[in-house]
């Protein structure tokens, strides 16, 4: 409950987008630990991040709107944004973090940056299975 929002300029190419948000998670994967889906549409394959941003709004509402994310899957498209959670897909984006947000990367806090260049390398990850 002690979260305070951050300023965030975030660059797609396609798009740019300047947001005060408690958190932006950037994912290769569907879910956190333990099960809670972040991301839906989230595949490790398909050459895309996935993006969350949850925008400033009030604590409780903050609750309520990760909650039916979850639940629900919902995916508001950027042009949609208002005061909901925004979640999109990218190939490669660029954050700007001019309040140094803390960061965090798997779970584990990191040194912090005033931007952040991110992208997908694809079949970077070669995984050798045995025989059937």
């Amino acid at each position: 409950m002690r979260a305070k929002p951050y300023r965030f300029e975030i660059s797609t190419g396609q798009f740019s987008v300047k947001t005060e948000a408690f958190f932006i998670s950037v994912a290769n994967s569907n879910q956190f630990g333990n099960h809670f889906t972040i991301a839906p549409k989230a595949s490790l394959n398909d050459g895309l991040l996935d993006i969350v941003i949850v925008p400033k709004m009030s604590k409780s509402r903050m609750l309520f709107s990760i909650l039916r994310h979850i639940r629900t899957g919902n995916v508001d498209q950027l042009q949609h944004r208002g005061r909901r959670i925004v979640y999109f897909q990218a190939s490669r984006l660029s954050i700007k973090n001019p309040d140094t947000a803390p960061l965090h990367i798997d779970g584990d806090p990191k040194l912090s940056s005033p931007s952040f260049d991110i992208a997908i390398i694809p079949d970077a990850f070669q995984l050798i299975r045995p025989p059937e």
